[in-house]
């Protein structure tokens, strides 16, 4: 069983962010002023502002734990006191980072995976790969 320990993407953070401004400033250029583009940028605003706190809060917690177990092809999935294990699953990569689909009967968890989650790149192009090759045995079989 390969663990894999995960933080918080401060890339992902900053794209967030830059979406949620560009979004705010769009409404105070484009739209006239009245009561439901102003109560729209508010809510831009405030949409920012809970983002910089989550990403504190998560900072401040413990690391998710990411868990593949390669002969069984099952992921385990960790965080604090929240514990799923997943035996269907999808994985879509591209250049930078990857979308990991993790489904169960009623539940579905989409995590991104970038770059710097990771302690190395290593530890990422490793997860990458492992990833690929389960994804690529589920489906050939």
């Amino acid at each position: 069983m390969v663990k894999y320990q995960l933080k918080p993407s401060l890339t992902l953070l900053c794209i967030n962010l830059c979406l949620y401004l560009l979004a705010a400033i769009a409404l105070l250029v484009y739209y006239e002023f009245g009561l439901i583009s102003l109560m729209l940028f508010f809510l831009t605003i405030l949409l920012f502002i809970y983002n910089l706190f989550h990403y504190r809060q998560e900072i401040k917690s413990p690391p998710k734990i990411l868990s593949l177990n390669l002969s069984s092809a099952l992921i385990e999935w960790q965080m604090a006191d929240n514990y799923r294990q997943f035996t269907e699953y999808s994985v879509y990569t591209c250049r930078w980072g990857m979308i990991l689909v993790l489904k169960q009967s009623s539940f579905r968890r989409h995590i991104i995976l970038l770059a710097d989650c990771f302690d190395n790149n290593y530890e990422y192009l490793d997860l990458r790969y492992h990833l690929i090759r389960l994804n690529q045995v589920i489906h050939a079989s």
